[in-house]
């Protein structure tokens, strides 16, 4: 078990999958947001010969500053939520400790969408096949 995790598990807890999620706002109401204030920058800054790259710029750095970065540990007893940094998934807070029961898919959607409980999450392309892999697992019976 990794060190960074252990602060907020359980004495004798076991981590067996991480996944990567994002929390936040609709993710085509943050994309359209995010390209109208990087257009705009882009307009301001026309005339100086650089908009463009500067607006492209704009736009990526607001789209990632709407969401915060949370991590989904399945461990051997629960599922638990942890928020991570602004800009890494470096665990920050404890948020909520679901049963070990708790499904974690199907993922919804283009944005791979997925509701843990109370939270809404946004799963990251990077951990698509944990969450296969741990809701085969539970399939098979090798998991609760």
């Amino acid at each position: 078990m990794p060190s960074e995790y252990s602060a907020f598990l359980e004495e004798g807890e076991r981590v067996d999958h991480v996944i990567k999620a994002l929390a936040g706002m609709n993710r085509w109401m943050a994309l359209g947001l995010a390209a109208i204030i990087g257009l705009g920058v882009s307009l301001l800054l026309s005339s100086f010969g650089f908009g463009p790259i500067v607006g492209v710029l704009v736009l990526f750095v607001v789209f990632t500053r709407l969401y915060a970065r949370r991590l989904i540990l399945v461990t051997d007893r629960s599922v638990v939520l942890l928020a991570g940094s602004r800009f890494t998934f470096k665990p920050t807070a404890l948020l909520d400790r679901l049963p070990v029961d708790t499904p974690l898919g199907p993922l919804q959607g283009l944005w791979l969408q997925l509701q843990l409980g109370t939270h809404k999450l946004y799963v990251s392309a990077r951990s698509i096949r944990t969450v296969s892999k741990v809701e085969t697992e539970r399939r098979d019976g090798e998991r609760p």
